[in-house]
Order: C-alpha cells, then sequence, then structure tokens
C-alpha cells in the first residue's frame, strides 16, 4: 500500500478543498468547482508522492532485503502496521542485525586463520629447524665422525618424516572441510576392520608393551559406513590412544549394538585427561601434553581429521576422560543385518 502517498494526497486535497469552500462561500459561486480542486489537488499530490517518495523508499527496502539474502538469511515477515517510512525502519533494523552477524563471523573467520597461520607456522619450524641444525653441525665437521653422524642423520630422517605426516594431514584437513571427498557407504564387518587397524599398531604398541584387542558385541558385527574412512578413524583414535598410554597398558576397539545404531569405542587405560581439555581435543594441533605427542611424532590433527569424518558420516565424537584412568572415545554408526549374499567371516 502506498500509504504516505495516500495520507497525503488526501491532506493536500482537504487544505485545498477547504480553502477554495471559503471562497466560494464569501463569493457566493458554486459548491462544485472546490470539490473538483480538491480532487484535482489529491490526485496530483498522490501521483507526485508516489514517484518522487514511495517508490524511492522501496527500492531502499527491496536493496536492504537484498543485503540480507546475500548474507543467508531468509526472507523474514515483518510487521506491515505503520507506513512505508515505518516499515523501512523495520526492515534497516534487521539488516542491520544480519550485517552485524556476518561482520561477527568474519572477524571470527580472520582471528581463526591467524591462528591457524600461527600454529602452521610453528609446526613447520620446529622439524625445519631441527633438521637445519642437525645439518650445519654435520657439515662443520660431525659429518665424519662416527660417535654422532649417524645419529644425526637418522633425527634429520625423523623430522622429515614428521613434516611429510603434516603436510598429509593438512592435506586431509582441507579435502574433508571443503567436501572435495565423497562418502561411498556400504555394510561391512566391523571385525575385518579392526584386525586391520590393530595389525597395522601392532608394532608401535609392543614397543610400548601395550596390548591391543578388540571384541564384538552380539548384533554389533555388521554396520554402515565408509570402509576407508571408519579405518582412517579408528586408526588415528588407537594411535593416540597408544601414544597417550603407559607402559604395560591396554588399547581395545569394542562395537556394541544399541538399538538401530552399533557403539564403537576406543578404550585405554592411559593418562586421560583433565575436564578442561575435553572440548578441545578435536582442535587443530591442540595436545593434551604436547611434550609427549611431539617426541612421538603427532601432528596435532589426528582426533580433528576423526571429528571431520565422523561428522560426514552424520556421527559425534563422545569423549570420556579420566586423569591417570585413561579416556574412552566413542560414536554411533548405523547398524545393519548381515548381507545375504555376504561370505562367510
Amino acid at each position: 500500500m502506498h500509504r504516505i502517498a495516500t495520507k497525503t494526497a488526501l491532506t493536500a486535497a482537504l487544505l485545498a478543498g477547504g480553502a477554495c469552500l471559503l471562497v466560494a462561500l464569501v463569493t457566493r459561486i458554486s459548491y462544485v468547482w472546490p470539490v473538483c480542486v480538491a480532487v484535482a489537488v489529491g490526485l496530483a499530490m498522490y501521483f507526485v508522492m508516489h514517484r518522487l517518495v514511495t517508490q524511492r523508499l522501496q527500492s531502499v527496502y527491496d536493496a536492504l532485503s537484498a543485503i540480507r539474502r546475500e548474507q543467508g538469511y531468509a526472507e523474514a515477515p515483518i510487521d506491515n502496521s505503520g507506513d512505508e517510512i515505518d516499515r523501512l525502519i523495520r526492515r534497516g533494523d534487521q539488516t542491520r542485525y544480519a550485517v552485524r552477524n556476518h561482520i561477527a563471523d568474519l572477524s571470527r573467520a580472520d582471528s581463526y586463520r591467524r591462528e591457524y597461520v600461527g600454529d602452521v607456522s610453528h609446526e613447520i619450524k620446529t622439524p625445519v629447524f631441527a633438521i637445519q641444525g642437525f645439518a650445519e653441525t654435520l657439515l662443520n665437521g660431525a659429518l665424519h665422525d662416527p660417535e654422532v653422524n649417524h645419529g644425526f642423520v637418522q633425527k634429520i630422517l625423523h623430522h622429515a618424516f614428521r613434516l611429510n605426516t603434516l603436510a598429509k594431514d593438512l592435506g586431509e584437513i582441507s579435502r574433508l572441510e571443503t567436501g572435495a571427498f565423497q562418502l561411498d557407504r556400504e555394510p561391512f564387518f566391523a571385525g575385518q576392520i579392526f584386525d586391520e587397524v590393530k595389525e597395522s599398531l601392532e608394532h608401535a604398541a609392543r614397543k610400548k608393551n601395550i596390548r591391543l584387542r578388540s571384541q564384538i558385541g552380539p548384533g554389533a558385527e555388521w554396520v554402515d559406513a565408509d570402509r576407508d574412512q571408519l579405518r582412517q578413524v579408528l586408526v588415528n583414535l588407537v594411535d593416540n590412544a597408544i601414544k597417550y598410554n603407559n607402559n604395560g597398558g591396554y588399547v581395545e576397539i569394542a562395537a556394541r549394538r544399541l538399538e538401530e545404531f552399533v557403539r564403537v569405542s576406543v578404550e585405554d587405560n592411559g593418562i586421560g585427561m583433565l575436564e578442561e581439555d575435553v572440548p578441545r581435543v578435536t582442535e587443530r594441533f591442540f595436545r593434551v601434553d604436547k611434550s609427549r605427542s611431539r617426541a612421538q611424532g603427532g601432528t596435532g590433527l589426528g582426533l580433528s581429521i576423526v571429528k571431520h569424518i565422523l561428522g560426514a558420516h552424520g556421527a559425534t565424537l563422545d569423549i570420556q576422560s579420566t586423569p591417570g584412568s585413561g579416556t574412552t572415545f566413542s560414536f554411533l554408526l548405523p547398524a545393519v543385518e548381515r548381507p545375504v549374499s555376504a561370505e562367510a567371516v
């Protein structure tokens, strides 16, 4: 509705008609022409206000609505009481809220970017400086010292492997966050994945005298997930459990039926975590024990990768931990019945 133009036209018509009526009363002329003058003035004022005011206000209103849509906000209902200026003020308030939120999001993203760049820089500089230091020492004469040269080369190789692992993990994080991968979900036997994970990490566990074991409860033998991605989740969780465990400890991979889901868990009796650290362990580069993780080649990205893979499956990572007693990571996957065509396992 063109309420401003209508109100202005009515006001102008009344004023013009009233003035003409007074003239008609004094001059005793016909009362028809004051009515004609009032109608003419009202129509003219309506046309002028519509062209010069109402249409321009609507253009501003549409521009504010477009700004909201560009920020990802759906078209919000608005109170139509009052005139176009009242509606414009309300839309302006809504747009101000949207823009303020967008600026806050940009600020958080910029802060996150700067923190992320700083973390990556720090993680890269540490092994690079170590490699540089050992290489310079070798060039300055230690290369021909049989007591240290072999050890220095091994340390250079260790830090090179760490850089390679960091590069692969960063690439994996980027791939997961940008959605550049597609899940290939299918029913499969969980026990086979458990055995593959234990076999791949048996050497690391044996070095710390840690027992790797697994168990599958009734009805939890088959799950629906991306086989390769689930393997990576379990490898990261078990590898993390080994690193933060004590010599002679254990790590258990388990699957138990929970209604229409299978609860997959990785449990250890290691050093555990403080309660305030639990919400942060899936953040990039966060480490509960920085010295222990770096000494064993950790990049601080393993649990972040786990969180993203599970998120793609529509699952969340649940963490229960007690300092000095151990940690249990778990998540839910859809349970499926054994396919008729499946071979005996």
